[in-house]
């Protein structure tokens, strides 16, 4: 970094002095410019290389490390997701739900969002205030964690942290785990109503079908895909968001992964879609909160619910 800072510094005496001899000859416009648009040039790559680098929304994500810290320092409320079985080992102070604690059945579509009451009454049972940072993890790359991170946002909580690399990477570092949760304590957590600027609905899918500025982003897996998918959808399997410890890649790489299937912030909507949603809210958090993609929403009843209307479904 310092090597780059004196080759600029160098760079732009030599600009200033070659100016000047210009000028002193009755000057050179066109040399000027020139000199001008390799100075720049040099100047602004490095710098939007480096803002590439990192995340846009950084409170949304929380490293292992941070946390310990802290934790130390009994600044957070945290809570472990599964999908149904029971940890075997915490990371300590924890909370434990599952994923059908936030979920709910409506016309025959299972794994939809949780009515507002019903996660009121978890989170009071979970002794949780409206006020509280909140860093949620699970053990399986974070899927669980960003459904549970996406329905505490769409119910107004405030400060919500995912734990990049979860309880894995947490065991990774060395530190400390539990084999029982914590204590719970009692409150009277109050939501805000669903922000439905963050959910997608069966109608909005439809209208995208024609609509070349709108994407649906189907995050299964290939063979999900080739097997049946909504017509435009383009495929980009939530994993590949992923490093091999499932921590989230850097975002540039993340950026490079959808640019390249066309999915850019010039797009007016982005619906993330899978079978139950789960999977789907796990790219809603890459593009919303790593990427800064502000037009994303999930599609809460994803393919479950789109295979059933009897609109039109294509196979590769």
């Amino acid at each position: 970094m310092k090597k780059r800072l004196l080759v600029l510094l160098l760079f732009m005496l030599l600009i200033l002095f070659m100016t000047y001899r210009f000028e002193l000859n009755g000057g050179n416009k066109d040399k000027n410019r020139l000199f001008t648009s390799i100075f720049t040039s040099l100047v602004s790559k490095p710098l939007n290389e480096k803002k590439e680098e990192h995340y846009v929304n950084k409170n949304s994500i929380i490293s292992v490390k941070e946390l310990k810290k802290n934790i130390e320092k009994e600044k957070v409320e945290l809570i472990a997701i599964t999908e149904g079985n029971i940890f075997k080992e915490f990371i300590p102070d924890s909370s434990q739900i599952t994923l059908s604690d936030i979920t709910t059945t409506r016309n025959n579509i299972d794994g939809l969002i949780a009515s507002r009451e019903k996660i009121e009454s978890l989170l009071s049972k979970k002794g949780l205030e409206e006020s509280d940072t909140i860093v949620v993890y699970d053990e399986n790359q974070s899927l669980y964690a960003a459904r549970l991170w996406w329905t505490l946002k769409a119910y107004g909580h405030a400060d919500v942290k995912l734990l990049n690399g979860g309880l894995k990477e947490w065991k990774n570092q060395g530190y400390e785990t539990v084999s029982v949760p914590k204590i719970e304590r009692k409150s009277n957590y109050k939501a805000t109503p669903l922000n439905e600027e963050m959910i997608a609905s069966l109608e909005d899918i439809k209208n995208s079908l024609n609509n070349k500025e709108e994407r649906v982003v189907d995050v299964r897996t290939k063979k999900e895909y080739n097997n049946g998918h909504i017509p435009g959808a383009v495929n980009v399997p939530w994993s590949q968001t992923l490093n091999d410890d499932g921590t989230f890649k850097k975002a540039s790489e993340l950026r490079k992964l959808y640019r390249t299937k066309g999915i850019t912030q010039e797009l007016e909507s982005i619906y993330t879609q899978c079978t139950k949603g789960v999977r789907a809210s796990h790219t809603y958090f890459v593009l919303s909160e790593l990427l800064g993609y502000n037009q994303a929403k999930v599609y809460d009843g994803s393919f479950k619910e789109y295979s059933k209307s009897g609109l039109p479904i294509e196979k590769d």
